[in-house]
């Protein structure tokens, strides 16, 4: 199963108002890391090491405190 993201018109109103087709975007890439994945590698990355980057800004994050980049906790 997939998500696509698509803009649903009536049937021939693309035409009537000029706008061209555009094309769905995928949501989720088959293949790619999901969302839970990434998060799970993280926790992984904190007990192992310690440290890790910040899933939200990038900023090293330390186990047991808030991002000191832009606050963001893991709980």
């Amino acid at each position: 199963m997939s998500s696509v993201a698509t803009t649903q018109r009536p049937p021939g109103t693309h035409e009537r108002r000029g706008l061209s087709r555009r094309r769905a975007v995928r949501l989720f890439e088959p293949g790619r890391a999901t969302l839970d994945d990434r998060i799970s590698a993280l926790w992984q990355q904190l007990v192992e090491h310690g440290t890790a980057d910040c899933p939200v800004c990038g900023t090293t994050v330390h186990a047991g405190r808030e991002c000191g980049g832009c606050g963001s906790e893991l709980a």
